[in-house]
């Protein structure tokens, strides 16, 4: 069985929006008196956390963690988690209730000069046996294999410039950043679980020159994601971690 148990977009500015100590306030007000209009419900966020120390964090989630957003100085990070095996998240959804949720931070944060919007998933797969990292040792890699082998994890990037034949550059290129981990789930530092194997995919668009453009972009990204998350799950079943269907 495999699920989509976390779906992440993440923004990054080209610099560090420090006015988000002084106008914290303002953008939490407003983010929770939209609560209860299509698309977010009256239980969308519940419980507010704010830190100006440090990066100067702020904090919004429900009461079982499964909708969360985090702004700082650096990004602006909206996550949604299944809680239950029975939940399910809709990328569609999800990203609707995104472009409400930036709606409401950009009007009063105006954030211009976006340098990263990344989409993020993390799969969970039921394999039903106990040597996982065995498993993804032997599927995954040519390594000679362990008798008793644990904590397997494997990640690597996979940079596409968006002018063809010019060499991406993570600093200051316009590009397409694409991440891939493949790792034993008891590795998992919110959900560990055992007998199952985390397949997480992370696909990025770096901007050069820098975008104002945010939900548009978004939208667009949405489409490479998708193209991206069926590539992943082909692969997935090419190897034979999962099953058809």
């Amino acid at each position: 069985m495999i699920k989509m148990s976390k779906f992440v977009i993440g923004v990054r500015p080209s610099t560090k929006m420090f006015r988000l100590s002084s106008l914290s306030g303002l953008v939490v007000d407003d983010i929770l008196a939209a609560r209860g209009k299509n698309p977010l419900s009256d239980e969308y966020y519940k419980k507010v956390s704010v830190n100006i120390q440090g990066i100067g964090e702020v904090r919004l989630i429900n009461d079982n963690n499964s909708n969360s957003l985090v702004l700082n100085w650096n990004d602006v990070i909206f996550s949604k988690e299944t809680v239950d095996d029975k939940e399910k998240i809709h990328i569609d959804s999800a990203v609707e209730e995104f472009e409400k949720v930036w709606k409401i931070i950009d009007t009063t944060m105006k954030i211009r000069d976006v340098r990263r919007i990344g989409i993020f998933t993390e799969y969970q797969i039921g394999v039903g046996v106990d040597d996982v990292s065995k498993r993804l040792l032997n599927t995954l890699t040519t390594i000679k294999k362990p008798a008793h082998a644990a904590k397997f994890s494997l990640t690597y990037e996979e940079r596409r410039p968006t002018v063809e034949g010019i060499a991406p550059d993570i600093e200051k290129s316009d590009m397409f950043n694409i991440i891939y981990s493949y790792y034993d789930g008891e590795l998992d530092a919110t959900n560990p679980r055992k007998q199952t194997i985390k397949a997480d995919l992370d696909v990025q668009r770096y901007f050069y020159p820098y975008t104002s453009s945010t939900s548009s972009e978004v939208l667009k990204l949405k489409k490479v994601f998708i193209e991206e998350k069926k590539k992943l799950y082909d692969f997935l079943h090419d190897k034979g971690i999962v099953a058809n269907g």
